[in-house]
């Protein structure tokens, strides 16, 4: 893979992983549905890549997602 797609790549799960937990951080304050259902696309989204990352045998954490589990940390 070039460098230009691995950065890019790279890039795309860090802004994931932070839009996510800002998604959560925001259905803390206001669990209104909206709230809800933005969190649950983002926790689809990050446990989407997470198995793709793993599917492929790659390293979790050159991609900025080995911290995060979405069990965990997005529910």
């Amino acid at each position: 893979m070039s460098n230009q797609y691995e950065n890019f790549l790279t890039d795309l799960c860090v802004l994931l992983r932070e839009k996510a937990l800002e998604a959560k951080a925001e259905k803390t304050a206001d669990p209104s549905g909206f709230n809800l259902g933005k969190l649950m696309g983002y926790y689809e989204v990050v446990s989407l890549v997470r198995n793709q990352i793993m599917s492929f045998d790659l390293d979790m954490e050159a991609f900025g997602l080995s911290d995060v589990i979405p069990d965990r940390d997005l529910l």
